[in-house]
């Protein structure tokens, strides 16, 4: 071949080169950002400048086409060059640690790599092992049904190698390519350039003998090509001309195929055959036409070679691409399957061979070799200890123990101390010293530095600094690919475990939780403590610094290292700026840093980057994709903290580009309150930094970075001493649609958000006029500021290229970038940028980041959410009560032998009903979801409100399988009672029938009923109910089972309970309410809890009696608190029995049992919360009282029961139809219209029932409809405290602060009375249920053949009206087989028809009767009221200070994860609270009380003094938000004004003076619209 010297250094020189050459093209050279290369349309005419625009493709992973085209679209004369020889050339100048990066960005875009790397002049081969080392392959296994994933360094990948090489030259772009087909092979990407790729047409002059490598990467998927990984290699060139190359090939590959395109088949070619074969096997030939071959006149030693050596022949003549690549695969396969792993070998392991056959390897570059030994120095010394030990044996200075207290120790200085018996000066006083102790043990830890760190700065002191940090990373990245996986899949196994637990609803169970929680938090600290990356070796470089300056201000030998720190920065590597593990800036040594740099670029101008985005949201791809960076997460550990990053840049406005990448936002593995406080910290402080902020969201929607930008506007708006030019650029990243209207409506929505946000935040720093708008504070233009990038991979990895238009908008982004550099006016120096990093985060530590706009802002959403769930369940729990209705009548309709699968139709049907109703409500809630101006804030909780709707269904389905079993059970009984009243109504009928046959005298009506009577008198008086009575508990026996309950519940207080039991008397029937007198004495076991002295210096205490303390009244104070809680108790007790009465029908033992053990646990677990404070004594008073209320309550239910269903009072009410029996058969009138008669009267006593089972539901159902007061909870409070202002009584005052329950039930009753009572819409309510009813009577009237027999019709009629009404069908039929009628005949129906009209009137004015069950529906079991307050009461868990309640209205939202929260407090004197010393009222707002340094104390201290601040660590499940308001609502300032004296005698306060706050001036009108205006805004 031609000696091609003299003409690679004329193309180096041609290209621009010479003075890179040879290897003297460095990182920073890629880095550098070159204005003339920004524009992405642009094409260079200049030759020159080309190399390094194919220098910025490769560096922003541009896609191969984009490389290719680029070649061939070139304005330049002459121009023609292959880009292989371009890529060569490139390659050939750069040093080794930019050839590391280069292949590694060229593997990603799934380009071919150089293998073996010829050199033109001197024929040296390069194996370029150590430019691969930092390629990190990714790839999933399907063996079988399991899928297993891997992730190795492509150098230690043990696995097989197939190489291709070629005998003869292709002479046009129709012959047979070998790269074409290897593309073929691999997948249907062009990872090899050939023939017909753009530029492929140039003949290349320096590439031959280049061996190229693509590893195929499975995916885990039925199409994958082969199902593990495999390298494929490709010797570019005559093979014959590369021996050397060959030589290697044939002995790292488990098969060579050779494809054979010389046709001469001269003994060259024989010869070269021949060498190929290995003990590892034969070659495969491939052959463009192999008949053809065979058909040649040399052929014959070809062919007798091929027979002898049995080699594999594959001819592709004639045969498409589809068809070759499986008769390739089928080969490969079969040769991969008979290969054992032990067959395989790593590309690491074939060093030695390579020298043997005379190629160089990169990695025995001397630098290379002496970097290698410093970094294993110290990984030998760190594989020492165990993985978990490594960072506190060998790093100390940044453990827990130091650094990190110091952290707490440094935060805690710039706040004021959480307690008043501390003065500031003290604090501070103490927090140094405690910081100078720590100072000092770092120090000392400096001066016996350990052996791991010795060797590290001996490494950074060496001459190859970068290459060892460089092995440093590569084996710290190795180390941790090994460790920390197993590590993370624990934690991953363990968090699925307590996120299935929650899901479930079992987060109540503690112990399992709790010992779930703390495994995950063990994992987790594993999981850091076994993660070392080269940030933790300069972390402990920057603690030893600051700890030798704390100490000496003498020269020390630390004073080289941030000297060393700028040489790296200088070199393209990251420094810490902020630790990630402590959340805070070394400020001494980022200081000492950063003026080591500014004197380094004395004069220069940089321009600030920071990235802020939310975990795994692509942030480090755009990053690296932007300016060339290597942020690399393979190895298992993700950035922490914030890093800084030098670019240079070409451009006379603009020097440098200085990066500041923060770690990603949200963390998992953070508690909510550290990832809020740390994830604010760092996000005000990333881009508060900056000159522009790069927002970084994964969609369309900004998700979780909307609240922490919300509260990083907040904190610039208040460090108003600052100097911050702040400005943002909101980057969408995976967004495959071009930028339209959808894209910019959601835009706008989120400026929006940011818009509210600012002005929140700027009215509560006194600034609105300055700050309005989210553009006030960030600098913001929607028309250039926002950037929408499609998705990464263009396919599935891990085989999918770069998608070229995710760099096309990479490269625009950047463009703007610098173009904003070129404008900025102020002083962009880097000592100004030093000074910011100090001030910023001094400005950052200062900052109170507890408060949030979260709650604040999403408070209306999630109202808006609530109030419709409430219209969504109360629409369930409707069907559910029309379904109760139907069943109850279907099932007590139903015959003897039908019950039980009556009750299972009737469950089948709710079932049913429940599902259509669910899928309904979805619907709605879906279309509400989608259609509402908040869905972006209400889709966090689309899921939670999902299930709760599903919970209920779920909850529903339960209760009507219970329905269903106690009406099978009631069906059963009423039977039983049916049997007797049969009987007896036969023989009443039977007498009626004997006194019409003995005495047919003409006598007058008057007279015939005066006769009747006379008998009915007497027929009752010999009615017996014995055999009825036996069906129902004694009285006796109600007694006996509660009795004998209680000493079982009781049986650990026996000695105390059973003297109490023999003297008690648990008859007196009369004693219906719960009251029991209290002894303070024996029933409160420590008076010295009233005691008032005390020497703590607090500010407020809540009142431990309720009613305040006086020392000459203390036996009355503590009887009053005792008589308290049992009222609070009892008021629960009452409850619980109502829950019963809807469905009781007979006693039974479990009744008693479950009533008595939840009211008994009630009280002992008070008992054991408020320290055993009350005696066994009370607690054996409480129950038999109790007790004897229940059975007080039982009997009562009982003698309503048995007055209720006593066949006597049956046949007692059915007089009138008896005597209509007797008058039809005396006088021989028409059977048929006294059966009609007599029908009517059995039909209107079952519509009666009816209409008492509809009117409930439809008043209910018409307030809430009517009245948005009656919808939602807050609305109901508000109407409530609106008439309490207007009816001007405390007592009533009282109740509602002291019993919100019971409150709340009373003004239901008193609206529902008001609404209702006059009658006039009671009573067309009514008229149109008994309507609907009648309606219903007369379809079936009409479905019903006339002129059947009587028995057969009525049973008939009774089925079509099973569902409307309860109607006895044996009753009914022998009350009008009676009447002597024997066919539904016409005139029957007729005459029916004409008294079903009488019948409806008479039920309606049944509504006029003044002392009818009508004329108070509030007294029924079923009132509207009680149904509206089980709708609206929610959550009636109390705020700790205020007593006001919780605002949610699902009382079981702590279990969904959602905290107790109210937006509007009020003065903590009404929940009770006066102030220590003073004793006056404490009209302190909890909203401001949560933010100072002011404490409580009450019972849950007990008696200790708690600061506010820390109101968490007793009330967990409460969220108090100090952005709240922070004066007390209008209404409550004119409440305690009002009432100011009364308020003081009720707590026994001292007198309190108000004046001085203004609250005389709010008048009741401003008092009642102030309620309107906060409910309106919530």
């Amino acid at each position: 071949p031609r000696n091609n010297k003299s003409a690679f250094v004329n193309f180096i020189k041609r290209l621009n080169l010479l003075d890179k050459y040879p290897q003297k093209l460095q990182l920073m050279d890629a880095l550098l950002i070159r204005r003339e290369l920004l524009k992405s349309s642009s094409i260079p005419n200049d030759l020159q400048i080309f190399p390094y625009l194919v220098l910025q493709k490769v560096m922003m992973f541009d896609d191969y086409r984009m490389l290719y085209t680029t070649a061939t679209s070139m304005k330049i004369a002459d121009f023609k060059m292959h880009p292989l020889d371009i890529l060569l050339a490139l390659l050939h100048c750069c040093d080794n640690i930019l050839r590391q990066n280069l292949l590694s960005r060229l593997l990603t875009c799934q380009l071919a790599i150089p293998f073996l790397l010829p050199h033109p002049d001197n024929k040296t081969v390069t194996f370029l092992l150590w430019a691969m080392r930092s390629i990190i392959c990714k790839w999933k296994c399907k063996i079988g049904s399991a899928i297993t994933s891997n992730e190795c360094c492509i150098v230690d990948h043990k696995g097989p190698i197939i190489s291709f090489v070629r005998i003869g030259t292709a002479r046009s772009p129709k012959d047979f390519s070998k790269s074409s087909l290897l593309n073929t092979i691999i997948g249907d990407q062009k990872y090899f350039f050939h023939w017909n790729c753009p530029g492929g047409n140039f003949s290349r002059k320096f590439v031959d003998g280049l061996v190229e490598l693509i590893c195929y990467l499975p995916s885990g998927k039925e199409s994958d090509s082969f199902s593990n990984a495999v390298t494929f290699l490709n010797l570019r060139g005559e093979a014959r001309d590369h021996a050397m190359q060959v030589e290697f090939l044939k002995y790292i590959s488990c098969m060579v195929f050779v494809m054979i395109l010389d046709e001469t088949l001269n003994h060259s070619v024989l010869n070269f055959l021949q060498q190929l074969s290995t003990p590892r096997g034969e070659p495969v030939l491939v052959f463009p036409d192999y008949a053809h071959v065979c058909s040649l006149q040399n052929s014959s030693g070809l062919v007798n070679v091929i027979s002898e050596k049995n080699i594999t022949v594959l001819d592709i003549k004639g045969k498409n691409e589809d068809a070759i690549k499986s008769e390739i695969h089928t080969i490969i396969s079969l040769k991969l399957d008979a290969a054992s792993t032990s067959d395989f070998h790593s590309l690491s392991q074939f060093t030695k061979l390579a020298n043997d056959v005379g190629i160089r390897v990169d990695e025995d570059d001397k630098e290379c070799t002496e970097g290698y030994s410093l970094a294993n120095n110290v990984i030998e010394i760190l594989n020492s200890v165990t993985p978990t030990d490594a960072k506190a044996a060998m790093l100390p200075l940044q453990g827990p123990d130091l650094w990190h207290k110091w952290v707490s120790y440094d935060k805690a200085s710039y706040h004021r101390p959480n307690t008043e018996n501390v003065t500031v000066a003290h604090f501070n006083q103490t927090i140094e010293q405690n910081k100078e102790q720590i100072r000092q043990a770092q120090y000392n830890s400096v001066m016996h530095s350990t052996p791991m760190m010795k060797c590290f700065i001996k490494g950074l002191k060496s001459s190859v600094r970068i290459y060892f940090l460089q092995w440093l990373k590569l084996l710290l990245d190795m180390q941790s690919r090994k460790t920390l996986p197993g590590m993370r899949m624990e934690y991953d196994r363990i968090r699925a475990e307590l996120q299935k637990l929650r899901r479930n609803g079992e987060s109540g169970m503690s112990t399992v939780e709790n010992f779930l929680i703390n495994a995950l938090k063990k994992q987790n600290q594993e999981i850091i403590d076994g993660s070392v990356g080269l940030e933790h070796f300069f972390r402990e470089l920057g603690q030893m610094y600051e700890a030798v300056k704390h100490h000496t201000n003498q020269k020390h030998a630390v004073d080289c290292y941030p000297i060393i720190m700028v040489d790296i920065l200088n070199h393209g590597y990251p420094v810490e700026l902020m630790d990630g593990d402590a959340s805070h800036v070394p400020i001494t040594w980022v200081s000492a840093v950063l003026d080591q740099l500014k004197r380094c670029h004395d004069g220069k101008k940089a321009f600030v980057v920071s990235v802020v985005g939310v975990q795994s949201t692509g942030k480090s791809t755009l990053l690296n994709t932007l300016f060339g960076l290597q942020l690399n997460v393979s190895a298992g550990r993700c950035t922490k903290g914030a890093f800084l990053q030098l670019i240079p840049v070409s451009n006379k406005n603009c020097d440098f580009v200085i990066i500041v990448d923060t770690e990603g936002l949200r963390a998992p593995e953070l508690s909510c309150t550290e990832a809020s406080l740390h994830d604010n910290q760092l996000a005000t402080y990333a881009i508060g930094l900056a000159d522009v902020a790069i927002i970084n969201i994964y969609g369309e929607a900004p998700g979780d970075l909307t609240d922490i930008l919300q509260t990083a506007v907040h904190a610039f708006i208040r460090m108003k001493n600052i100097d911050l030019r702040l400005r943002c650029h909101f980057v969408h990243q995976n967004v495959t649609a071009l930028v339209d209207t959808k894209l910019k409506v959601s835009q706008q929505t989120f400026q929006d958000k940011l818009n509210e946000t600012t002005k929140y935040a700027a009215i509560a720093e006194r600034c609105e006029s300055k700050y309005s708008s989210f553009k006030d504070v960030i600098n913001f233009d929607e028309s250039t500021d926002i950037t929408y990038f499609p998705g990464l991979w263009k396919g599935d990895p891990p085989m999918a290229p770069i998608n070229s238009g995710y760099t096309d908008k990479a490269l625009r982004l950047k463009s703007s970038l610098l173009a904003l550099a070129d404008n900025k006016s102020s002083d962009s120096s880097f000592e100004k940028f030093q000074l910011l990093v100090k001030t910023l985060w001094t400005a950052v530590c200062r900052e109170n980041y507890i408060f949030s706009f979260k709650n604040t802002l999403e408070v209306t959403a999630y109202n808006e959410l609530d109030a419709e769930f409430s219209q969504w369940s109360w629409e369930l729990h409707r069907k559910m009560l029309e379904w109760q209705f139907e069943a109850g009548n279907s099932i007590s309709n139903c015959p003897s032998d039908q019950v039980s699968i009556m009750a299972e139709d009737c469950f089948k049907r709710a079932d049913t009903m429940l599902q259509e109703t669910y899928t309904n409500l979805v619907q709605q809630m879906a279309i509400f979801f989608e259609s509402s101006d908040r869905s972006e804030t209400l889709a966090q909780w689309k899921s939670r409100y999902t299930i709760r709707l599903q919970h209920l269904k779920e909850d529903s389905k339960i209760e009507a399988k219970k329905q269903c079993t106690l009406l099978e059970l009631n069906r059963e009984r009423h039977l039983k009672l049916e049997s007797i009243k049969k009987h007896h109504r036969q023989q009443l009928l039977n007498q009626i029938t004997d006194l019409v046959s003995k005495d047919k005298t003409m006598l007058t009506r008057k007279d015939l009923e005066r006769k009747f009577d006379e008998k009915w008198q007497l027929w009752m008086a010999e009615f017996h109910t014995e055999e009825y009575q036996r069906m129902y508990a004694s009285n006796a026996k109600i007694e006996i089972e509660i009795c004998n309950v209680l000493q079982e519940l009781l049986v650990k207080y026996e000695s105390v309970l059973l003297p109490k039991l023999q003297c008690f008397n648990f008859s007196l029937k009369d004693k219906y309410e719960l009251v029991m007198e209290i002894d303070p004495i024996r029933h409160f076991s420590d008076p010295d809890k009233f005691q008032t002295v005390s020497n703590d210096s607090g500010v407020v205490y809540r009142v431990t009696a309720f009613f305040g303390f006086n020392k000459d009244k203390k036996s009355e104070n503590m009887a009053k608190h005792v008589k308290k809680i049992s009222d609070e108790l009892f008021a629960t007790a009452k409850i619980e029995f109502h829950k019963i009465k809807r469905n009781f029908r007979n006693f039974d033992r479990s009744y008693a049992y479950d009533l008595q053990k939840k009211f008994i646990g009630a009280i002992c677990t008070y008992n054991e919360v408020n320290s055993n404070m009350l005696t066994s004594e009370y607690i054996v008073d409480m129950a038999i009282t109790h007790a004897r209320y229940l059975t007080a309550k039982f009997i009562k239910l009982m003698e309503e029961g048995r007055t209720k269903n006593d066949p006597l009072v049956s046949f007692k009410g059915l007089r009138s139809t008896y005597l209509n029996t007797f008058l039809a058969q005396y006088k021989d009138t028409s059977c048929d219209e006294v059966a009609a008669r007599s029908l009517c009267q059995l039909l209107a006593v079952a519509i009666e029932a009816a209409l008492c089972e509809i009117l409930p539901v439809r008043i209910t159902d018409h307030m809430k409809a009517s009245c948005a007061s009656f919808n939602q909870k807050k609305l109901f409070k508000v109407k409530i405290l609106q008439d309490l202002a207007k009816r001007r009584s405390f007592e009533l005052f009282k109740i509602y602060l002291l019993d919100i329950k019971g409150s709340f039930e009373w003004w239901a009753k008193q609206y529902v009375r008001e609404l209702w009572m006059d009658g006039r819409q009671l009573k067309i309510f009514a008229k149109s249920i008994v309507h609907e009813v009648v309606v219903e009577i007369y379809e079936a009237l009409k479905t019903i053949t006339i002129d059947k027999p009587i028995k057969k019709w009525l049973e008939m009629f009774h089925s079509c009206l099973s569902k409307s009404l309860k109607i006895d069908l044996g009753e009914m039929q022998d009350m009008i087989v009676a009447t002597g009628v024997r066919s539904s005949s016409t005139f029957f129906l007729d005459t029916l028809s004409e008294q079903l009209k009488s019948e409806e009137d008479k039920v309606v004015k049944l509504l006029d009767k003044p002392n009818s069950k009508f004329s108070d529906i509030t007294t029924w079991s079923t009132s509207p009221h009680l149904l509206l307050c089980d709708h609206l009461i929610g959550c009636s868990e109390r705020c700790p200070f205020c007593w006001e309640q919780c605002e949610l209205t699902d009382s079981n939202h702590i279990s969904s994860g959602k905290d107790h929260f109210i937006h509007i407090h009020r003065p903590q004197c009404l929940g009770r609270y006066i102030r220590h010393v003073s004793k006056e009222l404490a009209l302190d707002l909890c909203t401001c009380s949560v933010e100072s340094n002011h404490r409580f104390r009450n019972h849950d201290t007990n008696k200790t003094w708690v600061p506010y601040k820390n109101y968490k660590t007793l009330y967990k499940t409460w969220y108090i938000s100090n952005h709240n308001p922070h004066e007390a609502p209008k209404y409550w300032q004119w409440f305690v004004y009002q009432y100011l004296d009364k308020i003081t005698n009720w707590l026994g306060a001292a007198p309190t003076l108000i004046d001085h706050l203004n609250w005389g001036a709010v008048s009741e009108e401003m008092a009642l619209a102030s309620l309107s205006k906060i409910y309106k805004t919530t």
